[in-house]
């Protein structure tokens, strides 16, 4: 079978499947459907000021203006939508203009201000960074959870688990 002047049946892998293009000579597209990712966040873009350039990490709410989203600046916020995400292991409203990747569910890193223990339940601190929850109704606010442990009192980037 000639499939854009490759002989599929002549190109059959170990494991029964074709390979698609060569070194030499990609596909520009290819159509079908992922069953595995590189990177390990489910991201969506959603739209925000033009002048708003939030980094990475930064946790992102449902803005009160004109735009979908804004940098997350209330403490304790029940409107977080996700982080923003540069690596999202798939990303949908690709075509959505004046917008960002929101990491919505997975492994991203949130900024994150004061010691952070793995397995902190994680709250939004206002600036667009998270704190550890520091009691049962704080965790009502969850934003996330430590994947690992960074005791640090400045600001960084912990590695955590969103939904």
């Amino acid at each position: 079978m000639d499939f854009y002047g490759i002989n599929v049946l002549d190109d059959i892998t170990a494991e029964g499947a074709p390979d698609i293009g060569t070194s030499g000579s990609p596909f520009g597209t290819v159509y079908g459907e992922s069953s595995s990712s590189t990177y390990g966040d489910l991201a969506e873009r959603y739209t925000c000021s033009p002048d708003v350039v939030p980094e990475v990490g930064t946790v992102m709410e449902i803005s009160a203006g004109d735009f979908e989203t804004e940098i997350c600046a209330t403490e304790l916020s029940k409107h977080v939508v996700g982080i923003i995400s540069d690596a999202p292991g798939f990303e949908m409203n690709l075509q959505l203009e004046n917008s960002i990747t929101i990491g919505l569910v997975g492994r991203v890193p949130i900024r994150a201000i004061g010691p952070i223990s793995k397995k902190d339940i994680l709250v939004s601190a206002g600036n667009g960074c998270v704190r550890a929850a520091q009691n049962p109704i704080e965790e009502q606010y969850k934003v996330g959870i430590a994947l690992e442990e960074n005791l640090d009192n400045g600001e960084k980037l912990v590695l955590s688990f969103i939904k």
